[in-house]
Order: C-alpha cells, then structure tokens, then sequence
C-alpha cells in the first residue's frame, strides 16, 4: 500500500480531473510518469492504438476503495476505462471518434 501511495502522491493526477485535464497533466510529465509507472504507462500506450470500446460510467462517485478521494462526487465519474479514456484522449482518438458509454444512475 506504500508503494501505492507514494506513485498517487509524486506522479498520478490529483482525483477528480476530467479525462482532458489527466491528458493535459500526463502529456506535461511523459518521461517521468513513464519510469515512475511503467505498467500504467505501457497500457495508455497499448490503449491508444486500438478501436473505441464502451467505457462504463455513473452519476456519481461510489463507496469502493478508489473513489474516497475523489474531490468531485457527482457528474459523469469512471467505473471502467479510465486507462482507456485518458489513452484516447491522449491520441485525439475521443475528438475524432468518440465513444459508447453504458451510465449507471441515470
């Protein structure tokens, strides 16, 4: 869990972005997130090639591990598919494409 918490605290945006400020703040600090979350990194990589697929979604934040710090409770929040949101982002594939999304809470 340290581990966990020091990677949040030096390299992860701050929870509650939106998927475009993510993309914003990780495209700021490539090299750096990259070596200091390999695995995160290799799969925003890998996301970014493939086709959209629908992401899942809901109304507001949950009470699971993960979403407690999150400084946004309502809106549209992630269940599923953030590596994949912020990927797309990343490579304008949210601009040029779009995609699906099931919400729950609607």
């Amino acid at each position: 869990m340290a581990h966990r918490r020091r990677r949040r605290d030096h390299s992860r945006p701050p929870s509650g972005l939106t998927v475009a400020d993510a993309a914003t703040r990780l495209s700021e600090i490539t090299r750096r997130y990259a070596a200091l979350c390999p695995t995160c990194w290799r799969k925003l990589e890998r996301m970014g090639a493939r086709e959209p697929t629908p992401v899942f979604l809901s109304t507001r934040a949950i009470g699971r591990p993960g979403y407690a710090d999150l400084r946004v409770r309502g809106g549209l929040v992630h269940l599923d598919g953030l590596h994949r949101l912020v990927s797309w982002e990343l490579n304008t594939v949210l601009a040029d494409a779009g995609v699906a999304a099931y919400v729950a809470g609607l």
